[in-house]
């Protein structure tokens, strides 16, 4: 078990999300960050779908009463093990009495502590001090040591501001010219204090568009809308699952990933991709962490 020592406002239990409930007004939750949260589980050689714990902002610590293997991906948050530094996106021994320590964020928003096989309970709910989280190392995928193995320099992100997002544009941006050019050269936004797991908020730019409201309508992660005042907010991974606002787009997931880790103040911009474009990224990113849509949960 893993006993929570202290833990921040904001630290979860996460999977990859549940999918196929969107109908019943249930969204797909899961680690904001897919790509910080599958490589910690890469790594450790668990299933694409276990447990880890999400940490937004810092602020945690455990102590682990059983052997196991451990690894945090994502924002850099002073990670420690005994009061002694170690690496992001390493995989690191930690004996029964071992104490685990993720300070304030530095670079990046959201950490990911995962273990071999995964923690168990219930995914999305929020972790508390005193508690103490089951790990399940006996159902690890492979009883290889993982101890050494780390994320090649190349798929490590810089959390450096500012940021580009590639969005799919809406049908009201491609219809109107002056918003196309305005997506590319005028608006320019910086990362609002209100952000959470459901969208970030985008302050800067005030956005004009042709129409001011549409039939309430599906929405997805990633969804830029429009909200009366001008102001853009970026849907998440617990957003709403229909809206009535105004939409210039949707993001990429790998920009979601990337906005996700976003810190209030962060400067970022929007650049145009394709469809084609983002889906030939995606079926990239699944298949290498070898996630199977038919294998995730659902309603």
């Amino acid at each position: 078990m893993l006993s929570v020592l202290k833990s921040g406002p904001f630290v979860s239990l996460q999977s990859w999300g549940e999918f196929g409930r969107m109908s019943e007004g249930v969204t797909r939750g899961g680690a904001t960050d897919e790509h910080a949260y599958g490589w910690g589980n890469h790594l450790l050689r668990n299933s694409f779908n276990v447990l880890a714990l999400e940490i937004t902002m810092g602020g945690f610590e455990g102590v682990f009463d059983i052997d196991t293997e451990i690894v945090v991906t994502g924002a850099e948050m002073g990670f420690k093990i005994n009061g002694s530094p170690c690496r992001n996106w390493k995989v690191y021994q930690a004996m029964a009495g071992d104490r685990i320590e993720l300070g304030a964020s530095a670079k990046g928003l959201r950490s990911y502590l995962s273990v071999s096989g995964g923690f168990d309970g219930e995914p999305g709910r929020s972790v508390v001090k005193g508690e103490k989280l089951s790990v399940r190392s006996e159902q690890a995928t492979s009883w290889e040591s993982a101890v050494g193995r780390l994320t090649p320099f190349e798929f490590v992100p810089e959390y450096r501001s500012p940021v580009i997002l590639k969005l799919l544009p809406s049908n009201t941006v491609k219809s109107d010219v002056g918003a196309r050019q305005a997506v590319l050269d005028d608006w320019k936004f910086k990362v609002s204090s209100k952000l959470s797991r459901m969208g970030c908020f985008l302050e800067g730019s005030t956005i004009c568009l042709p129409v001011q409201g549409i039939l309430s309508e599906g929405v997805s992660r990633g969804t830029v809308q429009v909200l009366p005042s001008g102001q853009a907010v970026v849907l998440l991974n617990e957003h709403q699952t229909i809206g009535g606002y105004p939409k210039i787009g949707c993001l990429t997931h790998r920009s979601c990933n990337r906005l996700a880790q976003c810190q209030p103040g962060d400067e970022v911009s929007f650049e145009f991709t394709t469809v084609a474009e983002a889906q030939r990224e995606r079926r990239e990113f699944l298949r290498f962490f070898g996630v199977k849509q038919e294998s995730l949960p659902s309603g």
